[in-house]
């Protein structure tokens, strides 16, 4: 995910930011314009894990990971609360994972990419226990994805060349998976580059993990000999949509045309995709709907799509969270220059995107920007929430460190109470 879009620039104190740009909703969705309803401030970063914590951590990664080097976040952090108060985290380490033995059990897949878990706090995501370091295993049916493959078994032309993935849900108490883990992660191809999505899961707390299948890829084809992809498609959580019955899956898509989506939205009914991933027989992902024209009726894999901001200033990785206390999705974008936020009401109409600052200067900038909120759902947002991203400060990957500021929503325009 290295080469996807990163944010560069510095936060310069307390920034304190009316958000009166009104944006502009798709033709199909209505002409009315959705006006931003939270007037942030934005505090001072914070380091919550330095580049010796990172090194540490490394260290005493299990499985070992030897001499490879530990290149944690390459995405954004997620969370998830755990029983004792404490809260898991999730990232990919990108870097390379040999085959070998360990306990008695065959480990990594020759490949880059992984799910880290760590046990930690707000305060300090990587915790004090060793992190849990594993590959996505293949699927038992070799059918589900024949492209998780062991490229020093297999052609090139065959296999990712990277497979990581961090967002984490965890199923609610009912007849099917209750407390097992489903995640998006990111795979690639290399040459040229190429970005997917597809889903893992895991039923013993992320020490194992197994793909199920890919779920969204771009628009554009993949071609040996065409041009590789223009950005990095990033690893978005599932969202679950208005009405309680989809997973979202929002990205930017490559269409046919050369021209890149500022935001993409697919979906799958949350019904279907628990059912797929952990019913009997063969563990698949449902298939996922990208919504275009008005219709969910675009396939994920390789399907149109339409463009839901296409008059957003600021644009880049996107990382869409709900905000209960606005009652608004909102969407944290990170390019390689600005660093910005839009809100939605439905996760279909978006205001404008409205810049918040910069994180740092080129080449040593900013990324993987995500929202996490205190509660006991990190993955909901309310009034005052953190903001988490890595500092890159020199080469990859030794000099990174994960930092953090204080987002908090001032005031509320009149339209919270009904939206």
């Amino acid at each position: 995910m290295r080469t996807g879009k990163q944010i560069s620039g510095a936060i310069l104190g307390p920034i304190l930011l009316a958000c009166l740009v009104a944006g502009s909703a798709p033709a199909q969705n209505g002409d009315a314009k959705i006006e931003p309803i939270c007037h942030p401030t934005v505090t001072a970063p914070i380091e919550v894990a330095t580049p010796r914590q990172r090194n540490d951590a490394g260290l005493k990664a299990l499985p070992p990971i030897g001499t490879w080097g530990f290149s944690w976040p390459d995405a954004q952090l997620s969370a998830l609360r755990n029983d004792d108060g404490s809260l898991y985290f999730f990232s990919i380490d990108a870097s390379f994972h040999p085959r070998h033995l360990y306990n008695g059990e065959w480990v990594g897949n020759n490949n880059s990419g992984s799910v880290v878990r760590t046990i930690g706090t707000l305060d300090n995501p990587l915790g004090s226990t060793p992190p849990i370091d594993v590959v996505i295993a293949a699927n038992p049916d070799p059918k589900v994805n024949p492209h998780n493959c062991d490229p020093t078994r297999n052609p090139m032309s065959y296999c990712y060349t990277y497979i990581g993935g961090g967002p984490v849900y965890q199923v609610p108490q009912g007849p099917l998976g209750a407390g097992d883990w489903l995640l998006v992660y990111h795979a690639e191809y290399n040459d040229p580059p190429y970005f997917m999505l597809g889903m893992a899961i895991s039923s013993d707390k992320g020490l194992h993990w197994t793909d199920i299948g890919e779920i969204i890829r771009v628009n554009q084809p993949f071609s040996y000999s065409g041009q590789g992809m223009p950005f990095a498609i990033g690893d978005p959580p599932l969202v679950i949509s208005p009405d309680g019955k989809y997973f979202y899956v929002y990205f930017q898509d490559w269409l046919l045309s050369g021209a890149v989506t500022n935001i993409s939205v697919a979906r799958a009914p949350i019904a279907e995709v628990i059912q797929d991933a952990f019913g009997f027989g063969v563990h698949h992902a449902a298939p996922f709907k990208k919504y275009y024209q008005g219709a969910w009726d675009q396939p994920g894999i390789s399907g149109a799509s339409t463009d839901l901001a296409p008059e957003w200033h600021y644009g880049g990785g996107i990382t869409v969270s709900y905000d209960s206390y606005l009652q608004r999705y909102l969407d944290f974008n990170a390019d390689s220059e600005n660093y910005s936020y839009a809100e939605s009401p439905d996760g279909l109409r978006w205001t404008d995107s409205i810049y918040l600052g910069t994180l740092g200067v080129n080449p040593n900038g900013a990324g993987y920007a995500v929202g996490i909120g205190p509660g006991d759902d990190p993955n909901i947002l309310g009034q005052q929430f953190y903001i988490y991203y890595t500092q890159f400060r020199g080469p990859w990957p030794t000099s990174q460190s994960v930092k953090r500021f204080t987002f908090t929503c001032q005031s509320l325009s009149s339209q919270a109470a009904v939206e």
